[in-house]
């Protein structure tokens, strides 16, 4: 569910150096997620004068550049504002990229050095670059009556990373084309590969196991209600998800009943009722959805086409 309100697409990339890290370790990914959301809410916050309101935020994990190469960034679908706890919106007086990059940048490095991949030496050395390597983009913005130009942005986060018509196999050369728009970097719209290699870059672009790419961070897309905020519910306060989610994590087939007392936890067989689950790729993102009275299906979790979208959705035969 999108809030009729204005929205904007924030695309946020990391340095070439840094890529190998989230290459091998595609945990990293979710950090990543938390880290560009934390920045992009701490930044808006800054801008509304509002240190207790919320943006919108649905962010999708993209691995893959033009040319198929492995080129891990963020597409962010953000409210062009933020929400008070009092339900208010309040638009952005203007958008400020610099903030963002600059505490993006700051919070990736501090991020990897926490874990040990990056030595203060060489987060010295990053800093000191003319050109630092992080980029924040949001040049697109979606008005806030374009419900067409909502869906599209939404359908842009999740494409696939490649198209069957930009493939094209040259059996003389036993080559394989993949040929897309111009790229500014090669300054070439194609790339030749040799078949294994081809079949290593699309594979390379598949999740890993129970992980998602796409989530809604704190108060876009998600459903039910919390105080103050009609018909939305803060992710960051979901966080305090009652005991047992380390269970529910390796068991999705465990409901969790959201906004009713324990006395009414407990609907009838086949009744619908909201579910949560906490997907460990992205740590604290809560995943919400309609569900029927026996709760999450066994291998919902794994589905591509429901990993890829972050949905939940069907209900199970009584």
């Amino acid at each position: 569910m999108l809030w009729p309100v204005a929205h904007r697409q924030i695309v946020l990339t990391i340095p070439k150096m840094l890529r190998v890290y989230f290459r091998y370790d595609r945990r990293l990914l979710g950090d990543l997620c938390r880290v560009a959301a934390g920045a992009i809410t701490r930044s808006f916050r800054v801008l509304l004068e509002e240190p207790d309101s919320e943006p919108g935020l649905v962010v999708c994990v993209h691995s893959f550049g033009n040319l198929l190469n492995f080129h891990p960034h963020l597409h962010v679908m953000a409210t062009d504002g933020g929400f008070t706890p009092e339900g208010v919106f309040h638009p952005l007086p203007t958008m400020s990229l610099a903030r963002i990059e600059e505490l993006f940048r700051h919070r990736v490095l501090g991020m990897l050095r926490r874990k040990g991949l990056l030595t203060p030496e060489r987060i010295r050395l990053m800093r000191s670059w003319a050109h630092s390597g992080f980029n924040v983009n949001a040049q697109v913005r979606i008005g806030a009556d374009d419900v067409t130009g909502r869906e599209n942005l939404a359908r842009y986060l999740i494409r696939a990373p490649f198209s069957m018509n930009k493939i094209r196999y040259d059996s003389a050369a036993r080559t394989v084309i993949y040929k897309t728009k111009m790229v500014a970097g090669p300054n070439r719209n194609f790339e030749i590969f040799d078949p294994l290699d081809f079949l290593a870059a699309v594979t390379s672009h598949i999740p890993n196991r129970r992980s998602c790419l796409v989530g809604p961070l704190h108060q876009e897309g998600l459903r039910g209600r919390s105080p103050g905020v009609p018909g939305l519910r803060r992710c960051d306060a979901d966080r305090r998800v009652h005991r047992g989610t380390a269970h529910r994590a390796r068991h999705p087939r465990a409901p969790v009943a959201v906004g009713r007392s324990p006395a009414t936890a407990g609907p009838a067989r086949g009744a619908a009722r909201t579910c949560r689950a906490r997907v460990p790729a992205l740590g604290g993102v809560i995943f919400t959805g309609r569900r029927g009275g026996g709760g999450l299906p066994r291998r919902s979790a794994h589905r591509g086409s429901a990993c890829r979208r972050g949905l939940f959705s069907g209900s199970r035969p009584g």
